[in-house]
């Protein structure tokens, strides 16, 4: 049966925030949360709604999505980008990087998200999977905006004392996201040396008329975790724990802070506290499961995924048995046929058929199949496999029986 979160609004709850900046183990040597731990802090919080946000990726939202669902919490899918002027440029090891928080609003947002996180490997990836303003300008429908940790450019910008930086990023986000969808990311994590940066980035919201939203970049679970986490640093970057030149947090802060110790964190901003549940109300992204879901193959003008399929397989027909195949090939093709075709998978075999032909096309060796695969006509008269299916007597109900 699919699994469905709820549109209706949030769970009343007297807990006013929730965390919408989260990394898991799925920011690789860097997160230190299990997802269902996750989950299950923010249930035992009475949180109604939490987010993860892996660095570039978004390997642990189905997972993330389900152990909510199931927790009767929201679940709010984002990702912390890696922002860079140009993401094809790949000269510079020591090129600035940007963080930058997207969050899914929508299934568009959510979409959009994907190919974000997919183009920034398969374009960008130089050291880190890279996005660019071009990118998020592109699939920016549906996502909501957080301007970033301390790592962010209008935080580094404020840290400096570049006031002009600052504004000039905020009108960029606004021009591609919308005002309505961007918040100004604000961060107490007791890093002495950004105590200045939270009022600036306050001003600089009022400045502007965007809303604060509070965060607390959490790597791991429980205060106690930030000296294992500290490990896990010195693991990705191969250092010792006793080198002073590493990389390392300047503060064991980084935790699952529960909503009293974020109102205490942020008791010069309240609203930013307060508006983490905005966030999350406008949060409404929605999976369905137990579908199978296909890609659109491009077919001819004028023909249908089945027709085109059906038209390939007469090719493979006469190319695999002549012009006048024997009445058993026939049979057997129009019951394979109308089976992929009730299932909807034509798409399915089209798009297989596709990488299979151009690889024996571009003199890329490929086998002559194996598995149940092999017990399929239709696999055959495309070329897919080079068995005879009714030559060895093989099953085409294999492929089915799952």
């Amino acid at each position: 049966m699919a699994a469905q979160q709820s549109s209706h609004d949030l769970p009343r709850t007297e807990t006013a925030f929730c965390h919408l900046h989260v990394h898991t183990h799925y920011s690789a040597l860097d997160g230190a949360c299990k997802v269902e731990d996750v989950v299950r802090k923010a249930a035992e919080y009475g949180m109604p709604a939490v987010a993860i946000t892996d660095h570039g990726v978004l390997s642990g939202a189905v997972q993330f999505y389900q152990e909510a669902v199931k927790a009767g919490i929201r679940p709010i899918i984002g990702l912390e980008a890696y922002v860079v002027e140009d993401r094809f440029r790949k000269e510079a090891q020591q090129e600035e990087r940007w963080h930058l928080t997207l969050l899914a609003g929508t299934n568009e947002g959510y979409r959009n998200l994907l190919k974000i996180a997919s183009l920034a490997f398969l374009e960008g990836y130089y050291f880190k999977p890279r996005v660019d303003y071009a990118l998020l300008r592109e699939n920016a429908e549906g996502i909501i905006c957080l301007t970033g940790c301390p790592t962010g450019r209008l935080s580094r910008a404020l840290e400096r004392g570049s006031l002009g930086e600052a504004e000039r990023e905020v009108e960029r986000l606004v021009g591609i996201f919308g005002r309505e969808d961007v918040y100004i990311e604000i961060q107490e994590t007791g890093i002495s040396e950004l105590a200045h940066v939270p009022e600036r980035l306050a001003a600089l919201a009022a400045q502007v008329g965007l809303p604060l939203v509070a965060t607390n970049d959490v790597h791991y679970l429980e205060a106690g975790d930030a000296a294992a986490h500290d490990v896990l640093l010195c693991i990705q970057t191969g250092s010792r724990l006793d080198d002073e030149k590493r990389l390392r947090f300047s503060s064991d802060e980084f935790y699952f802070k529960s909503a009293e110790e974020m109102q205490r964190a942020f008791a010069r901003y309240p609203e930013a506290v307060e508006n983490t549940l905005q966030v999350a109300e406008r949060c409404r992204v929605e999976m369905e499961f137990g579908r199978i879901l296909l890609p659109h193959y491009p077919v001819p003008e004028g023909r249908t995924e089945a027709a085109y399929l059906r038209e390939l397989c007469e090719q493979g027909l006469a190319r695999r048995y002549g012009a006048t195949p024997a009445p058993q090939v026939r049979e057997r093709l129009e019951m394979e046929l109308g089976v992929i075709e009730q299932m909807g998978f034509p798409p399915y075999f089209l798009i297989v058929w596709d990488f299979v032909h151009y690889a024996k096309s571009n003199g890329i060796p490929v086998g002559p199949g194996r598995g149940s695969a092999a017990g399929s006509l239709v696999s055959y008269l495309l070329g897919i496999t080079d068995l005879d299916p009714l030559a060895y007597d093989l099953l085409f109900e294999r492929l089915w029986d799952r």
